[in-house]
């Protein structure tokens, strides 16, 4: 998914992390430069098996986990993994694709997207400054715009007080009404397309990072995945073999022994 940049934030987080936990999992040997040569006296402590002992000493290599360590610390060092954690999680309101926009520490690589997060910020700014116009009208310094989940930059007055001139209502109840002046209603207006940009170009800038994972970490990521699905293979095989009690054949020549189901096949056909 990472190759055809169809993995998520959350998908490309719990790889990394899954990478990062096998280092801490695999055992560690001293391996050259070159990155290939026989099992170390470690690993042969710890496994009898030459194909064991071949993987560890793989992963561990240059081309192994010494080269994809480097990957995982630059690579999710430029990511802002509270952000990933935090998508589409319904107690946040986040969701996927406005954490794109949000999930790069340093945007300096995505101009498009720096760009449309300065143009953001800056509608925001200008409603701020609204803000305090509304403040001296209503003589009210401590006034501060309302937030609810489908509906942000509100004044929210008394409901007993009259109605502001142009001033248009949004919602309200016994209690209170919230407003919009039109200069907040239109600068709202510009907020929301700007936002829907800046969420355009998030898509694209995650796209434009896996690409760049793909492009120069390849070689690593596909390395290890291998290493590690032989591992697996390996370990499913062993538990198999543990809970039906299987042992290691010794394998005679033909002379010395016979095929067993040969031998059964021979004496049915015999009868």
């Amino acid at each position: 998914h990472i190759q055809h940049q169809r993995c998520s934030p959350k998908e490309f987080l719990t790889v990394f992390q899954g990478f990062e936990r096998v280092a801490t999992l695999m055992p560690k040997s001293s391996v050259p430069s070159s990155g290939v040569a026989p099992a170390s006296e470690e690993t042969m402590m710890l496994f009898k098996s030459t194909l064991l002992q071949s993987i560890i000493e793989s992963v561990n290599g240059e081309n192994g986990y010494a080269g994809l360590k480097n990957v995982i610390g630059t690579t999710l060092g430029k990511l802002n993994v509270d952000v990933i954690k935090l998508s589409n999680d319904p107690a946040t309101g986040a969701t996927a694709a406005s954490g794109k926009s949000e999930i790069f520490k340093d945007t300096e690589g995505f101009p498009e997207l720096q760009s449309c997060s300065e143009a953001v910020q800056q509608v925001e700014s200008e409603l701020e400054e609204l803000l305090e116009d509304v403040k001296t009208e209503l003589k009210r310094p401590s006034l501060e715009y309302t937030h609810m989940a489908k509906e942000g930059y509100l004044i929210e007055l008394p409901a007993k007080d009259k109605a502001r001139s142009g001033w248009l209502k949004v919602n309200g109840t016994k209690a209170v009404t919230r407003w919009r002046t039109p200069d907040i209603a239109e600068a709202m207006g510009r907020l929301e397309k700007e936002k829907a940009l800046l969420e355009a170009a998030g898509e694209r800038a995650w796209k434009q990072f896996l690409i760049q994972v793909s492009d120069e970490h390849l070689t690593e990521l596909h390395f290890i995945v291998t290493q590690l699905s032989t591992l697996d293979c390996l370990f499913s095989l062993a538990v198999v073999a543990t809970r039906q009690g299987y042992v290691k054949p010794t394998i005679l020549s033909h002379s010395e022994g016979k095929n067993t189901a040969t031998a059964m096949m021979m004496k049915v056909t015999e009868g």
